[in-house]
């Protein structure tokens, strides 16, 4: 629902690095000046352990690995009727498009809180390293893109589309996608 402007408790993961970095270079703020792009801020990858974020999450005996729905007993305080743990939670969503297939998607369910993880991490004792965040300077998104784009990394294999297509066509012509 949030490809169509649908707010959810959802928050999109991949297990890809690749995609990853595609998603973190791809919406770094940028200018445009003639022909030129130049980037204005840095791009920012988020890296979670999803096992040692479930195991303070829901903390259930044996710990809880990635959680697998929708049946799955760990999920009973993040239902809509009763949603009564606050903190999110990682889960394996439904292969059941193209597109979560090629990003390799995971999620993170969020519960009653608002704050995001990185609060939560902090101020509630989450495991160290369990959420581990990534800054790559301005001054080498360019770069990597290109070389994302060397190693067959493209829109259209993110984005295994037609609007995807369109996206790595405009791409290579230069045009701003």
């Amino acid at each position: 629902m949030q490809h169509f402007g649908v707010p959810t408790r959802l928050l999109d993961w991949t297990e890809n690095p690749y995609i990853a970095l595609v998603f973190a270079l791809t919406d770094a703020k940028y200018t445009v000046s003639g022909a030129s792009i130049t980037y204005n801020t840095k791009a920012v990858i988020w890296v979670l352990e999803p096992a040692s974020w479930n195991s303070k999450a829901v903390p259930f005996t044996p710990p809880v690995g990635i959680i697998s729905p929708p049946n799955d007993d760990a999920l009973n305080g993040y239902m809509p009727n009763s949603c009564r743990r606050p903190d999110p939670i990682a889960l394996y969503g439904s292969y059941n498009s193209p597109r979560i297939v090629a990003q390799r998607g995971a999620f993170c369910l969020f519960g009653k809180s608002v704050k995001p993880m990185e609060v939560s991490y902090t101020d509630f004792g989450y495991p160290q390293d369990c959420l581990t965040k990534l800054e790559i300077p301005a001054d080498k998104i360019a770069g990597l893109l290109t070389s994302l784009t060397r190693i067959g990394i493209t829109d259209s294999v993110v984005y295994p589309d037609l609007p995807g297509l369109a996206m790595e066509i405009k791409r290579h012509f230069e045009f701003r996608p």
